[in-house]
């Protein structure tokens, strides 16, 4: 493998993040995915957030970053709950976290019950098919972009992690 394809793959590698989020997971996989995810490079390793404080003490310092999923797996957790769990998961040392946003909340046209939470939308199978509807859609990138974000993304491959950056700063809370 020559040089070019080599930095072209760390390339790639440097925005991929590598998860494990299973029911099942044990200690076992989250080192596998530590090992590969570090060795590749990879921007961060993602687990739920009873692993964070275990992946953040023993992933080796470099580019990778810890990752937490937060309401995982379908977002339908309070905002309080989210919040409760976002704040334990820097706590234990995760440096992105990846927030499921309430998609039947967008459903019924609850848009400012979701809105206070996140900037990225991941989807199941189900949601995709709802946000094709390019009405809702536009609906729902007009409203987070009213509440100050930028950049707005929706995962269509759906509950794979992602980047949530800096999403405590810009969650409205009362603690």
């Amino acid at each position: 493998m020559n040089d070019k394809v080599r930095s072209e793959i760390k390339d790639v590698a440097r925005k991929l993040d590598l998860s494990i989020l299973g029911a099942a997971t044990q200690t076992a996989d989250v080192d596998e995915i530590i090992r590969v995810g570090s060795a590749a490079g990879c921007a961060t390793v993602c687990v739920n957030p009873c692993y964070v404080s275990y992946v953040a003490h023993n992933l080796p310092r470099g580019l990778t970053k810890t990752c937490s999923v937060i309401g995982y797996p379908f977002g339908q957790h309070s905002t309080a709950a989210k919040m409760a769990e976002a704040r334990q998961a820097v706590e234990d040392g995760a440096e992105e976290l990846d927030m499921v946003a309430n998609i039947g909340f967008f459903k019924d046209g609850r848009d400012s019950e979701v809105g206070d939470e996140i900037a990225r939308i991941e989807v199941d199978i189900e949601g995709f098919y709802m946000l094709m509807d390019k009405k809702l859609r536009d609906k729902a990138v007009r409203y987070l972009k009213s509440l100050g974000y930028t950049y707005i993304t929706l995962d269509l491959e759906g509950y794979r992690t992602g980047s949530m950056n800096e999403v405590i700063g810009r969650v409205k809370y009362s603690p």
